[in-house]
């Protein structure tokens, strides 16, 4: 099934011209264009960061709060188109309602099949084919959160002078690849052409690589996790994955047709597994920062 969280909706734009911006400098306003109808500006002075593509009477703007992130952190990032032409701008999208894609271009970890055994886990892990990019989501998707959408297409318009905005998230779950501090590219789209693009600094976190080891080990020493496999037995399969996450190692397990998600913590200050859980599946976990429940979801099982 196609993850909602990718989808977007497209747009009829006649003869819309792809602008892209990108910034290489620490300070000023860069401008450039490939003609009459092609306008970009990156502002990369002021807080917060920004940059701005027009194409054919469309703006496009991408904000950020700072410009440099942690491995392991979360991005908020700020999207708004303005349409500036005297005649709406139309697009459709599935029932979400979701009108930009994008995203940054770092790895992020992605989830394996698992027989269950746990001296398998560590290979199966290290076996694992990271994501060459990590998705902008809207920010009800933050945190893994899956929403159910509705897939007959729906039509949007953005009047003569009007505004359509999104909050969005970008969540840089790392694995234990060698990171150096590098400048990545965050875009964002309104399709099938418009794009902005603005460089953020990723930088990693010391006690990322070196403790993942450890962390590993204490995952698979600790008896709840086998009582989980245990008690899913009945499944034909699970699947795994693990990532720094907000300055901590985090092991996810979800049985085959899951009800509910595994999570377990591991915080390298401590040298201990400080959470572990079972979560409604597609639900955020209720200690995430921006943790806001659903209607109707259930809340977590703490396992003691």
């Amino acid at each position: 099934m196609e993850d909602p969280r990718r989808r977007a909706g497209t747009i009829e734009l006649g003869a819309l011209l792809v602008a892209s911006v990108m910034a290489v400098v620490a300070v000023g306003v860069l401008r450039g264009g490939r003609g009459p109808g092609d306008r970009s500006v990156v502002n990369i002075v002021g807080d917060p960061l920004s940059a701005t593509a027009t194409a054919d009477g469309l703006t496009l703007t991408i904000s950020v709060e700072r410009p440099e992130v942690v491995a392991g952190d979360r991005v908020r990032v700020d999207i708004a188109l303005h349409n500036g032409r005297a005649t709406p701008a139309r697009w459709s999208s599935d029932g979400c309602g979701i009108p930009f894609t994008g995203g940054i271009d770092i790895a992020t970890p992605t989830q394996s099949d698992w027989d269950g055994g746990l001296g398998s886990l560590a290979s199966t892990l290290d076996a694992a084919d990271p994501t060459p990019q990590t998705d902008l989501d809207d920010v009800r998707f933050g945190g893994r959160r899956e929403l159910k959408c509705e897939s007959t297409p729906v039509a949007h318009q953005v009047a003569p002078g009007g505004d359509l905005r999104e909050r969005a998230v970008v969540d840089l779950r790392s694995d234990d690849d060698e990171m150096s501090n590098e400048t990545a590219e965050l875009s964002a789209t309104f399709a099938p052409g418009l794009t902005v693009t603005l460089p953020i600094r990723v930088v990693d976190a010391p006690a990322r690589r070196p403790s993942r080891a450890r962390a590993l080990a204490a995952f698979t020493a600790d008896h709840r996790l086998s009582d989980f496999l245990d008690s899913t037995r009945q499944a034909s399969g699970w699947r795994v994955d693990m990532a720094w996450w907000q300055g901590g190692w985090e092991l996810w397990v979800e049985p085959t047709n899951p009800s509910h998600s595994f999570r377990m913590r591991y915080d390298p200050s401590t040298e201990k597994i400080v959470d572990v859980r079972t979560i409604a599946f597609g639900e955020v976990p209720g200690n995430d920062r921006d943790f806001e429940p659903t209607p109707g979801s259930e809340p977590d099982v703490l396992i003691p």
